[in-house]
């Protein structure tokens, strides 16, 4: 829904997904690939899951270390002609990639669509004003209230039938409905994914 209804995707355009190693992300770097993204940057904590997107279709990967000035250095290069930038964490992190990536645009004239999905890695974001006055920003939401009902159904309707064709490749932990008190609070990189009888 974000790249087609809210970004206005074209085929070849380059995506840079801010969030890549979680389920949804993960799910963006399938899609931009399989809508024709041309490069496919992703970008998150989990090293592991950096290496298994490499095989799902980005083309590149950053990791977002202890160290920002080692991970805005990269996001510069990265960012410095990309069209489209999917953020499923926003705080602190958006903000430092924001510096990173806005003064380093090879063409001002560029459009930079800024899709703000998520935000797990804050609910704020300090973000200075001379990035909408530096070069072509725009920052747009993409959630239930931002779609239409149609679209929504629609995206639902392209997802089923894509995963008919060629099935999407998920993390999940299958786990008995009688085991969620188990398992509810424990951390886990994988989607829980409870089923009534096993």
């Amino acid at each position: 829904m974000a790249l087609k209804y809210r970004a206005d995707f074209k085929e070849g355009q380059k995506v840079l997904i801010l969030g890549a190693t979680g389920n949804a992300g993960s799910m963006a770097v399938q899609i931009a690939k399989r809508l024709g993204a041309s490069s496919i940057i992703a970008v998150g904590r989990n090293l592991k899951q950096l290496t298994e997107l490499r095989r799902l279709g980005a083309t590149q990967t950053i990791v977002l270390g202890a160290d920002v000035k080692t991970y805005q250095k990269e996001l510069a290069q990265a960012g410095n002609d990309v069209d489209i930038i999917l953020d499923y964490l926003w705080g602190d992190v958006t903000a430092n990639a924001m510096q990173a990536i806005i003064p380093n645009r090879l063409h001002d004239e560029q459009d930079l669509k800024w899709i703000e999905i998520g935000s797990s890695a804050g609910q704020t974001a300090p973000i200075i004003g001379a990035a909408f006055r530096a070069v072509r920003l725009q920052l747009i939401g993409s959630g239930q209230g931002s779609v239409g009902v149609r679209a929504i159904l629609q995206s639902f309707e392209e997802i089923l039938k894509a995963e008919k064709n060629r099935p999407f490749v998920f993390n999940v932990q299958v786990v008995p409905l009688s085991q969620v008190e188990n398992v509810w609070d424990k951390k886990s990189g994988d989607r829980l994914v409870f089923v009534p009888h096993m």
